[in-house]
């Protein structure tokens, strides 16, 4: 009797709020699988692919391609100079996913600043065009990352 007066229960509206709450229950139940589903998914869905060029991958290909054109000229300061940074974005770009075109890349683009800090500006343009084939690849064999 107390509880019909307090709360408005009665044995029929009871049974009626029950089946109510547990439908609202199992509706926001399946609410929250297909939200997080979602979501889930989603998350999944922002990371690159292997094989696609990042933008940290880009800069390092576009600052390889200047350390190239500093080394056709002579210029092994101006090579040395672009080859660290593209260098820098090389290795920021395996942070972000690893592939052997980033390593391969990243080891000529070493080799090229050490050849520039020595003076030889040829054989640096040589490991800066290599880098610059290397990052700009699309695809290589021996590279678990490519289907």
């Amino acid at each position: 009797m107390f509880l019909d007066l307090a709360f408005g229960y009665t044995a029929n509206s009871f049974n009626r709020n029950w089946v109510t709450n547990m439908t609202y229950k199992k509706t926001l139940a399946a609410l929250v699988a297909v939200t997080l589903t979602i979501f889930g998914v989603g998350a999944f869905a922002q990371k690159p692919p292997p094989g696609v060029e990042s933008a940290n991958q880009g800069k390092a290909l576009e600052h390889a391609k200047q350390a190239v054109a500093a080394g056709k000229q002579g210029d092994a300061a101006g090579l040395v100079t672009h080859a660290e940074e593209a260098q820098k974005y090389a290795i920021m770009a395996q942070k972000d996913f690893t592939s052997f075109k980033l390593q391969e890349g990243s080891g000529h683009l070493a080799e090229a600043i050490t050849e520039g800090k020595k003076g030889d500006a040829k054989v640096a343009t040589t490991h800066a065009e290599a880098a610059v084939k290397a990052l700009g690849s699309d695809y290589y064999p021996d590279d678990p990352g490519q289907p």
